[in-house]
């Protein structure tokens, strides 16, 4: 542990903040999280954790990396200020402290009503009853909830099982750069359509082509520009391709 404690930076005030991000992707809005805060606090620990080797992709070099079960990790998390994750994981490492916020900037995997309806046989209880029964303490007592407005965080407060009081409305990283890079088209609205995971796909359900039409001419008849933000798994539908 002596070398993982002589990577921590000290400042002369204080101990740097360990700050420690949790995901097998570097991109979204963790990915510009990580990026202000490297940027705007450079005194301060900060460690991306994934779960195995294979699953990293898209890192930097000047990311500091910690592979799950590898030596250091319980020390990096133990001295943790804070985690923050976009999904809520199956298990999380026992050394994490009872105590350290879990910050969630994405859109509860395993903790919404849709999901836990039907545990047994429901459509997603393999994928996420496991992950809730496996880290509901963690959900109930450290999870807090990014949220992008009161509307979201009253519909995700009667959706979950986090704490009323642990909804964050802040925001989104990500939102806020697409923000900052339409500043030249700040006399019209500005809207985020992201439609989440479909396991069939199926876009043309979604948008009909037939509805394409009248779409734009809405977007044109209210002064709004619409930026579209597919699922990933979406590039892969024909009916997108061809949109």
């Amino acid at each position: 542990m002596t070398y993982w404690k002589n990577c921590l930076k000290q400042t002369n005030s204080e101990l740097a903040k360990v700050v420690v991000f949790y995901n097998s992707d570097f991109k979204g809005n963790l990915k510009r999280l990580y990026e202000e805060i490297n940027k705007k606090h450079p005194d301060w620990n900060i460690f991306w954790v994934v779960d195995n080797i294979g699953s990293v992709r898209n890192f930097p070099l000047f990311v500091q990396l910690l592979v799950r079960g590898e030596q250091g990790l319980d020390f990096v998390l133990e001295e943790a200020t804070i985690i923050f994750e976009d999904k809520f994981h199956m298990s999380y490492p026992t050394s994490l402290l009872r105590n350290t916020p879990v910050v969630n900037l994405w859109h509860g995997v395993g903790l919404k009503e849709v999901e836990l309806n039907n545990p047994i046989n429901g459509f997603l209880a393999d994928r996420v009853m496991s992950r809730y029964i496996m880290s509901s303490t963690i959900y109930k007592n450290q999870s807090y909830f990014v949220t992008t407005s009161t509307y979201m965080t009253q519909h995700f407060e009667t959706n979950t099982i986090v704490k009323s009081n642990h909804f964050l409305e802040l925001g989104m990283p990500r939102l806020d750069g697409i923000k900052i890079s339409n500043r030249l088209h700040s006399n019209k609205k500005l809207i985020l359509w992201a439609p989440t995971f479909r396991d069939n796909v199926e876009f043309d359900k979604i948008l009909p082509s037939s509805h394409l039409d009248s779409l734009v001419k809405a977007l044109k008849s209210s002064n709004s520009r619409l930026i579209f933000s597919p699922h990933p798994n979406m590039w892969k539908d024909p009916s997108f391709l061809s949109f």
